[in-house]
């Protein structure tokens, strides 16, 4: 594998990392619903993942390739993530509510 592919995939595993829980960490304070608080962090997280490969590469096409090939699994990967959490913390309120 090339060296340049792997650090472009660490770089883009922590960029969405760092950018999505920091989002779910602000956002957990407002009084979003769960799940739209997570569609929320992927759009963000999306807009400003692409906006910045846009400046890097100075091109939309190359912006557009390496935002589909690097940052949209793992965008996709939490968004799935926090999508399983807002159902699992649903489901234990109505859980915890219906047996008070």
């Amino acid at each position: 594998m090339d060296t340049a592919i792997l650090w472009s995939l660490i770089s883009s595993f922590t960029s969405v990392f760092v950018l999505t829980r920091l989002l779910q960490y602000l956002l957990k304070r407002t009084k979003l619903e769960d799940r739209r608080r997570a569609y929320l962090v992927f759009f963000l997280v999306s807009v400003f993942d692409l906006v910045g490969l846009y400046f890097y590469f100075n091109s939309i096409t190359l912006a557009l390739q390496g935002f589909l090939f690097y940052y949209l699994p793992f965008l996709v990967m939490w968004l799935f993530k926090d999508l399983l959490e807002a159902s699992r913390m649903k489901k234990q309120r109505e859980a915890s509510g219906t047996s008070e």
